[in-house]
């Protein structure tokens, strides 16, 4: 079954002229427009796994249930396929900490991205890159799993521009422990 679930990075401030509300405003007023879930950022200002103690998670998880609402998801901002083995190693923190907070709050999905936003590292070539997240996102399965959490992959520039792209990183991540939705803008497949 399909529900339709508000995205709160609609209400992030991150692009210049959109409006910035809090967490709890943005729970309101999706009930108030008949959402049946809300997708979270697991990041500032929303839900950063850095902000959020136990009783904050368990806090934030009665308010969404008290507005009739569900944790439909859970939004990891990672990038593995930072040429930097450092810079891999802190996504791999932000992931762990992201699926431990979802756990927390009640939310069975983490969506994760393959790469950051921004073009493709030059530093590396993209057989580099496609293999640096492969490897990454075997690792946070394993993650997922302990806590039982699903990762969906969302199809995002710029390494998985298409639902092919996906499909074809899940056929080389064939681990038993592995979870995976194919994550598309908008919609859970």
């Amino acid at each position: 079954m399909i529900k339709c679930a508000l995205h709160t990075v609609s209400y992030s401030g991150t692009w210049r002229g959109q409006y910035c509300l809090s967490l709890d405003k943005i729970i309101s007023k999706a009930a108030e427009f008949g959402y049946e879930g809300i997708e979270i950022m697991a990041k500032r200002p929303h839900a950063s796994p850095l902000d959020l103690d136990k009783n904050s998670r368990k806090e934030l998880k009665d308010f969404v249930g008290s507005r009739g609402l569900e944790i439909a998801c859970l939004a990891a901002y990672n990038d593995f396929a930072d040429p930097s083995p450092y810079n891999r190693e802190i996504n791999l923190l932000q992931i762990r900490e992201t699926i431990i907070l979802a756990h927390d709050i009640g939310a069975k999905l983490v969506r994760v991205f393959a790469s950051g936003m921004r073009d493709m590292h030059t530093a590396a070539s993209s057989y580099e890159q496609w293999a640096w997240v492969r490897e990454n996102l075997i690792e946070s399965a394993k993650y997922a799993n302990d806590y039982g959490i699903l990762l969906g992959l969302q199809n995002h520039s710029p390494i998985m521009q298409s639902y092919k792209k996906v499909l074809q990183m899940i056929k080389e991540t064939p681990q038993n422990n592995i979870y995976f939705s194919i994550f598309f803008r908008g919609m859970i497949v």
